[in-house]
Formats: C-alpha cells, structure tokens, sequence
C-alpha cells in the first residue's frame, strides 16, 4: 500500500499493487495476479486509527509533515519510496508470534483465518471472494470455507429449521410434504 491508497475520510483502503520478490527481476511492484484484486475495502476503525498513528511517526522520521502519496506504507531501507521486502513481514509475524507464545503462523496463515472466521461469522461466499480479492468463489470455498463443530452444528440446525418450516398442519396432525 501507498499513502496514496489511503482515504481517511471514507475509511476506504484501495488495493492496486503487490510487491513480490524474485531472483531474476529482485524487489518489484506489481499489479495483483487478476482484475479481482484491483479492489476497494471498508478499513476498520481500529485499522484507521493505526495508520493515522504511524501516518504521523513515518513524517516524523522523514522530517516531513506529511508523508508523499506516493510513498510506501511499509517501506524498506529507510527510503519512503521502496517498498518493505515482503519476507521481512513474515518474519517480522513470527518472531511476534514466538516471543508471544502464539502457534508458529505467517501472514498467509493470518490471511487464511481472516477468510475462514468472515464466514464462519455469516459473510456469504461472495462478500468474502470480494474482500479477498478472489478471481472465482471456487477459491474462496476451497480454502477459506472450512468446517468445524460448530459450523456442522449451525449447518443442521439450519436444515432443521427448514425442514419445520416446510410441515403442512392438516386438523389435528403434522403432515410433512413429500419432496
């Protein structure tokens, strides 16, 4: 992300670029892999209120007031117009991780449960695709639609619940449709 991908005012965050690295091409800056990618994303409040917070600390340590829209977020070797190298996150997550104790994750492990915890919450498949930046709701169920106990549980109360709502009363008996 750049300052740029920012709207403070709509709490909007603008996904429009990835940084990769490769060996034969080093640190690039990219498009996203499909046009779903390219998206527009409601920030959290709480995610808001951080990235005002280190908007300032970054002019801070650059000796600006505000900081350039096209500088990086997250940018590498002290130069606000780099992008931080993406492996130094990961590590950055699980050295976090480890000192707090926490199951040895990386981002796209934080990503994955993001997605799973959207649905498990009553996002349909089709909000979290979008938020995802999914290029098909297939990818969405076959990695982020995961069951548990209670989703299994949910699930059958679900049909429970139908199944009731589809008995017929006749006089003094329930009679259920034959399907």
């Amino acid at each position: 992300l750049q300052w740029g991908d920012v709207d403070f005012a709509h709490n909007i965050l603008k996904i429009r670029r990835n940084t990769v690295y490769t060996p034969k091409s080093g640190l690039c800056t990219v498009e996203p892999k499909t046009a779903k990618g390219m998206r527009e994303l409601p920030m959290p409040k709480q995610v808001s209120t951080i990235l005002q917070q280190w908007h300032k600390e970054q002019a801070s340590l650059f000796g600006v007031t505000q900081m350039d829209a096209t500088a990086f977020i997250f940018n590498g070797k002290m130069d606000a117009f780099t992008p931080l190298f993406p492996d130094n996150i990961t590590k950055k997550v699980k050295k976090f991780m480890k000192k707090c104790g926490l199951p040895d994750y990386s981002p796209h492990d934080l990503r994955h449960t993001c997605g799973s915890l959207m649905l498990e919450s009553g996002a349909t498949v089709k909000m979290v695709q979008n938020f995802l930046g999914h290029k098909d709701p297939s990818t969405t169920l076959r990695f982020y639609a995961g069951t548990n106990a209670e989703s299994l549980r949910t699930a059958s109360n679900a049909l429970s619940a139908t199944l009731n709502a589809g008995k017929i009363q006749r006089e003094d008996r329930d009679v259920n449709p034959v399907f």
